[in-house]
């Protein structure tokens, strides 16, 4: 199961050591970010472009602390998900109902269908889900 640990993030300045062919990097002046939400896999890897999101949400002058972090914790339960459907996040067959996307939401649909998940939950669920998609489109 994924979870979800706030980590301090540090301004670093790279450089290159041409002796060593290494970089070296050294904390810089700036504005420390503090417990940023970030996500890591059952087997210890971050997720990358979710916490890189949650980074930039944070950037943002209109969006809170506490909105980044729940909208890591929809992510988080995204991210559980997948692991233990074994899919990944970017799978993106031509075949509409075969989309991870689609199947998460059909899965979101079951919780709320038994009485697991109030509905308000599967919709800011599926709501973080999706900006999280297009912010990955924008980016690219």
């Amino acid at each position: 199961m994924a979870v979800l640990q706030p980590i301090d993030i540090s301004p670093l300045k790279a450089s290159y050591n041409a002796s060593s062919g290494t970089f070296e990097y050294a904390p810089t002046k700036g504005k420390v970010k503090e417990q940023v939400p970030f996500i890591y896999f059952d087997n210890g890897d971050a997720w990358f472009e979710a916490n890189r999101y949650a980074s930039a949400k944070l950037d943002q002058l209109d969006v809170s602390h506490k909105t980044v972090r729940s909208n890591m914790g929809h992510l988080k339960h995204y991210a559980s998900w997948l692991e233990d459907t074994g899919m990944d996040w970017r799978h993106f067959p031509t075949k509409k109902r075969d989309r991870c996307i689609f199947l998460y939401r059909g899965h979101l649909i079951r919780l709320r269908d038994t009485n697991q998940l109030a509905p308000s939950t599967t919709a800011a669920r599926m709501t973080a889900v999706v900006a999280f998609y297009r912010w990955c489109f924008s980016e690219r």
